[in-house]
């Protein structure tokens, strides 16, 4: 009886154009979810109602792209566990300012920044005693 209503299907579905299309939003965080756990993306990646494109490969890894044949962003294995933030290292700091912007700024904050600043640029090879480190004061403490 229905069968004389149903039309043929013109265009075949295939499961590749489906998986392309997979997109998750950017938190503010940097993060999006995916199975109820939350994977870090590059720092500086959100931007208001911003989605990714997710891949889920053959070996369990997440692959992140902000287009959907652009270069990879954020790759990472798939956790089973639920709840978890699933963060790359590489993903905590913005790697475009450089260690030197850190130094100037970790070392204003002491009352000798020259000397903080020397500390900071030399090589730790020598361990720190705690007299060192109480004798130098932080500005505001």
């Amino acid at each position: 009886m229905e069968k004389q209503h149903l039309k043929p299907v013109i265009k075949e579905i295939t499961t590749t154009s489906i998986n392309s299309s997979i997109t998750r939003t950017v938190r503010k965080d940097n993060t999006i979810v995916y199975q109820s756990n939350r994977y870090s993306v590059p720092l500086g990646t959100y931007q208001k109602d911003k989605d990714v494109y997710i891949e889920i490969t053959a070996e369990n890894r997440l692959v992140i792209r902000e287009q959907t044949d652009g270069p990879v962003i954020a790759n990472h294995i798939i956790s089973f566990e639920r709840g978890k933030l699933i963060q790359d290292r590489q993903h905590t700091r913005d790697r475009t300012k450089g260690i030197a912007a850190y130094i100037s700024t970790v070392s204003s904050y002491f009352t000798d920044e020259e000397r903080a600043k020397a500390f900071l640029e030399s090589p730790c090879q020598n361990a720190i005693s705690p007299e060192t480190v109480s004798s130098q004061t932080i500005k505001g403490r």
